[in-house]
This record gives C-alpha cells, structure tokens and sequence, in this order.
C-alpha cells in the first residue's frame, strides 16, 4: 500500500511575522520592572498607551499611534493614582476613554483629550472606589455600554455601571484571581483562580454558583480567554512538573480538557491573544524571546501549531491592535506592540502572503465594531445581545488613527461634562473620506482599461497566466513549509532522545543501588 503524507488544506499555515523598521517604532518609553503580571500595554486605533517606570504614585503614557520613532524625554503622563498602575484597557466604544487599575484601589477613568496628551493629566473622568486592595485586572464588555469588569487582590471580581460610578454585582474567589475573560457576546465571564480551578460566571447573577472545574495543575500563573463558539476556552498554565502548557475546554463539559499539549520547559508565564475572526491564537511568554501562533479548529486535535516568531530581546509586555486597523492592502490580519526591558516598543505585522493586490475577502470577514448594542440595563434585565460587526474597507491601509475616526463613532463616558449639561464630542472626519472616495474608484476603473490595451497583442490568456504563477507561488511556500516542519520534528526528536537516554542512565542508577 502506498503511503503518503497528507498536508492540512488552511490558509493561514503560511502566516509570518515581521518586525517594523525602527523608525517606523516608538523608541524612548522606559517600561515599568514591576512583577505584576500584566500586559503594561493597551493599544486603539488612535493611541498607544504604556505603563512606564515612574517614581512615587502611578502614571501610564498616552501616546499617538502615528507619532512613530523616538519620543520626547519629557513626555506628557496620566498621573492621578497614588498607586503603582498594574492595568490599562481602553474603552471598545469611545477611543478617547482608557480605564486604569491601580494599587491604591480605584479604578480610574480618564477622558483623553483629542490630538493627545500636551501636558500631564492628574484629575479623572470617574473614580470608582469597592476593592479594599489593589486592583490587579480589567475587562470592558464587549456589547453593553458603560458595563466595567474588574479583579482584585480583595480575591472580588465586580462589575461596574460606570455611567452612574455604582457596582452592579460582585463575586468572591478564595485565592488571588489570575485573568478575567468575556465571552464573544459578553453573556459569560471565564476566570482562573491561584486555586488552578477554573470558573465560569453568569455575569447577570453572580450571586448563583458558578461552573468551576480543575485548570492546570502546576504553580505558575494560568490563563484563560474565550474562543468564538462561546463554548470552548482556550487556557495557558503549567503542569506539575512546570512544564508550560495550554489546553482546550468545553465549557459546558467542564472536567477533562479535549486537547493539552505540552510546550517546553521555559520559566516564563505564558500568555494568550486571541484573534476571532481568523481563529487563531498567539502566545507570548513573558522573558521569552519568541511568539508561537497557532489554529483553533472544530475537531480533534482541536489546535495545529502554525508557527514561531522571534526576536532577538526578551518581551515584558504586549499590546495588540484592533482587527479593524490592519492593513488589508498588505493582507496583515494581526499586529503586536512589543514591550522590552529596554526603553523600546517593537510593532509586529503578521500578514498572510498572497501575490494579488486585490482586497483578499476570505482573509476579512465582518470584524468587532467597537459599536454597543446594549444598554447596562436591558442586559442585567437579560436581555439577549450580539456584537456589533463591520464589513472591511476594500483600501484599508490600517495604521493609527485616521482609521478609526473616520468609519466608527464614539459615545461619551465622561461623568462630569453629563453633570455640567456639555454634550458628548462627536469625531469628525466621515464626511473628508466620502469626499475621497470618487477619486479612489477613478483610479481603479483606469487600471483594467490599462491592462487591456497592453494585453490585446498577445494570444496568452492573462487570466490564466496568473493561475498558473499564483499556483507555483503556493507550491513554493507549501514546499518550503514542509521543509521547516520537517526541521521542527528533527530538533524535537534530538530533544526527546536525550530526555530518553536521561532516564535510561537513572534507571541504570537506580538498578545498581
């Protein structure tokens, strides 16, 4: 009988990623060297914030995306909190709004003023004052307006009705809580506990018992995020024998995982990054140098590893940049902001090679919005919700700002100006793009006629000229991908037959005694 080896048909087996020129970075932003362990990092479509190294209080950097290449020494800083800042997350529907959690347990929220930061920033938007200890994690609902998700050292996790500064409900954990999840419509909220227990909430009543099962079982910090389905949770933890690990869940079978692999010895604390609409997941380890990407499927083996990034510095943070800013021009479908221990912030693009300049539709499906589509309200009431969704510019050329303000609309959060009757800011800008718009289709009814006219002399069907280079250029990127994953498989049984020749000479060790 013949034997063949069969390749898994995927588009995205051949995505890379690729570093930034370091112009084209942020150099001079000095990252904090506390232990916590957090990401330090939070990034919109308009700004890029960082939890720097400050003395005395707690202060985080707000800075333009489009401000690339070496900042000012004296740049401009959020600095309201007593306490060292261990979070940052920036509000999904107004990217003027950024939520901070502190050691002096408050959770802040700052109104950032259009343009950016031109001078230090020390009074908040809103205090929200309920943890008695330091607030270690935050997590904005993904559909409910004003609806807060926050963890603290007090072993709580509340949620906030921050338009009126009140806590809606709260649960206790028995040990310090590690990461905070929403499911993709917000109806669930997945936890992991210092207990390696693993739990599932209904955030409309979290006074009711919640779904908890045993996570990982090793010592270092685990992680858990929600995966598309809203079923299934994907986790990073360690075995007993601090053997780094990640694992899938079926939430509503709670109890044995469907699949755990085994990653590698390193002593750095895994974390996960999830992009929905690919499906796929990147983990980043804290003090490592490399990122590993992988592809979540429906069926056993449930995860195939695609492949690794790396570097040459080892990472203290990570920031990752909406769906709806990539650049489909160059088919990127992930971007990360990379923190060091070094005053640097590297911005990595992961993008799916393909040949065409058209816009690649099967890579874009409708993204996140950043649009509610729930009052706090009508959800704790129970009403069903969904996210709100977008279809991609066919000429998107992602990047800062721009992007963002001209296709999504912000709703005010800030407290103060509802109190002193000042109406929300609307962003301006739809009407600038609309005006562009003609010019751009010109330019593309022009293209074809060009290709015809150079195409009349000859008899070769162009059409199938490009088939024919565009299936070279996919049995190229096959053929070389195989040759990585057979590099891979080499490295990793050199690995194991050392492990195995260990135990032999133990064993041997031990017959003698």
């Amino acid at each position: 009988m013949a034997s063949g080896r069969f390749v898994r048909s995927s588009k995205f087996r051949h995505v890379f990623g690729t570093k930034s020129k370091r112009d084209e970075c942020y150099d001079g932003f000095q990252v904090t060297r506390n232990a916590h362990d957090g990401d330090f990092c939070a990034v919109n479509t308009k700004y890029l914030a960082i939890i720097p190294e400050v003395v005395g209080g707690g202060a985080f950097v707000v800075h333009p995306l489009e401000k690339t290449g070496r900042a000012d020494i004296n740049y401009p800083k959020v600095s309201g909190h007593k306490g060292q800042v261990f979070d940052i997350k920036w509000n999904p529907f107004d990217e003027d709004v950024i939520a901070s959690a502190s050691e002096d347990c408050y959770v802040k929220l700052w109104q950032i003023p259009e343009g950016g930061l031109t001078e230090d920033i020390r009074e908040s938007a809103a205090d929200l004052q309920g943890h008695e200890r330091k607030v270690t994690h935050l997590a904005w609902h993904p559909c409910a307006e004003f609806l807060l998700g926050s963890a603290g050292a007090d072993r709580f996790i509340y949620l906030w009705n921050i338009s009126e500064g009140d806590i809606i409900s709260g649960y206790e954990h028995p040990d310090n809580i590690l990461s905070m999840s929403w499911s993709l419509h917000g109806d669930q909220l997945a936890t992991t506990c210092k207990d390696k227990k693993i739990r599932v909430l209904d955030p409309r009543d979290l006074e009711k018992d919640a779904i908890s099962f045993p996570g990982h079982e090793g010592t270092k910090a685990s992680h858990v995020i929600y995966l598309a389905d809203g079923n299934r949770l994907f986790t990073s933890g360690s075995s007993r024998m601090s053997e780094r690990q990640y694992a899938v869940w079926d939430a509503r079978k709670p109890g044995k995982p469907l699949t755990m692999e085994m990653i590698d010895t390193a002593s750095g604390v895994l974390h996960p990054y999830y992009d929905p609409d690919a499906n796929m997941v990147y983990l980043a380890g804290k003090g490592d140098t490399s990122i590993r990407y992988y592809e979540v499927v429906n069926e056993c083996p449930y995860v195939y590893y695609l492949s690794t990034y790396a570097s040459t510095d080892s990472q203290r943070g990570i920031g990752v940049l909406p769906k709806r800013a990539c650049n489909t021009s160059k088919c990127e479908i992930f971007r990360i902001y990379k923190l060091f221990a070094k005053p640097f912030c590297e911005v990595v693009s992961f993008t799916v090679p393909r040949k065409s300049d058209m816009f690649q539709e099967d890579l874009y499906p409708a993204a996140y919005a950043g649009r509610p589509t729930i009052s706090v309200e009508d959800f704790m009431g129970g009403k069903k919700c969904k996210i709100a969704t977008k279809q991609f510019a066919h000429a998107s050329s992602g990047g800062g700002g721009s992007g963002g303000k001209s296709t999504f609309k912000r709703s005010s959060v800030k407290k103060r100006e509802e109190e002193e009757g000042e109406k929300p800011k609307v962003k301006k800008g739809l009407k600038s793009k609309k005006k562009e718009e003609p010019e751009a289709e010109e330019e593309c009814d022009q293209r074809p006629q060009a290709v015809v006219v150079a195409a009349a002399a000859p008899s070769v069907d162009s059409a199938e000229l490009q088939r024919l280079k565009d299936k070279v250029s996919e049995l190229e990127l096959e053929n070389e991908s195989l040759r990585d994953e057979n590099r891979t498989l080499t490295s990793e049984m050199g690995v194991r037959d050392k492990k195995i020749s260990r135990l032999e000479r133990q064993l041997d060790e031990l017959d003698r005694v």
